[in-house]
């Protein structure tokens, strides 16, 4: 939920997308969300596509991060 209302505003608000790429724990910290140290966010933003949000699981050495989540907006159009 809190990773969504993040993106969310990363879609609307340019200055805290700016900030959130530069670094999302801290920002992350900053409103007061802490995550483990083992958790890690990444954030792309190509500008061609929709924003997204990567959450990944760092797991010792020598084994590639797993990833957990991967958040990106879509539009549906109901009627």
């Amino acid at each position: 939920d809190i990773l969504g209302r993040v993106l969310a505003r990363i879609w609307i608000d340019n200055r805290f997308r700016d900030r959130f790429a530069a670094n999302p724990k801290g920002l992350l910290a900053a409103h007061d969300v802490h995550l483990p140290s083992e958790i890690e966010i990444g954030f792309e933003d190509d500008g061609q596509r929709r924003p997204c949000v990567i959450v990944q699981e760092r797991r010792g050495h020598g084994l590639p991060p797993r990833r957990l989540l991967y958040l990106q907006l879509v539009m549906v159009a109901g009627r």
